[in-house]
């Protein structure tokens, strides 16, 4: 779906790409299955530098499917991003009473970090991985939101850990081994390494 509008506005045909993801939306938009519809025309729409449009759309969704967590989850930061805060904080209550607790702390990571709040970002981002201990996007947030804080030492020990608690687990061998930027290039060989012995086609 975003390929397509996204390959016409590529090609200078911006409408016909908006009007064809809008038509998806028509037609399909009242189920409460269409959330995914409606998100990639709202993201279309800003990626293209349409904010204002995205934003009447965001709130037709939210007319429709406003108490779905997955739309919420997508709303809280999009609203941040737009500046408006309170709507995104009052929305981010309603997605934690829905009881979808890994897309609230999703959205909570990505409202706290918009709004510069690394604690509180942190803290969800933490709980995010305790919810989805294998769900990479969550590690990769949390690796991200502790550099930035603390720099690049703790990281390193996290991913560690992380690491030798699924041995031979290709993502976070990747995770593990961008953080091994600032340190000797043995330690780097040793895991590509490894790596290649493993999955001698890599």
């Amino acid at each position: 779906r975003w390929a397509h509008a996204d390959a016409l506005a590529r090609n200078h045909r911006q409408e016909e790409g908006f009007s064809w993801l809008e038509g998806r939306v028509r037609k399909f938009g009242s189920s409460p299955r269409a959330t995914g519809t409606w998100i990639t025309w709202i993201q279309s729409l800003e990626g293209w530098g349409y904010p204002d449009r995205a934003l009447s759309a965001c709130i037709e969704a939210q007319a429709q499917h406003g108490s779905l967590p997955e739309l919420l989850g997508f709303v809280v930061p999009f609203l941040a991003r737009m500046g408006r805060w309170q709507e995104a904080e009052e929305n981010l209550g309603v997605l934690e009473k829905a009881g979808n607790l890994p897309l609230f702390r999703e959205a909570a990571v990505r409202f706290y970090r918009q709004r510069g709040d690394l604690p509180r970002s942190i803290e969800h981002a933490e709980g995010w991985v305790r919810e989805l201990p294998r769900y990479m996007p969550a590690h990769f947030a949390l690796i991200d939101l502790i550099a930035k804080r603390d720099g690049s030492r703790r990281p390193l020990e996290l991913a560690s850990r992380w690491l030798e608690e699924a041995p031979a687990h290709d993502e976070f061998e990747e995770l593990y081994y961008r953080q091994l930027a600032g340190e000797s290039k043995r330690k780097r060989y040793s895991l590509l390494f490894r790596r290649v012995k493993r999955n001698p086609e890599d």
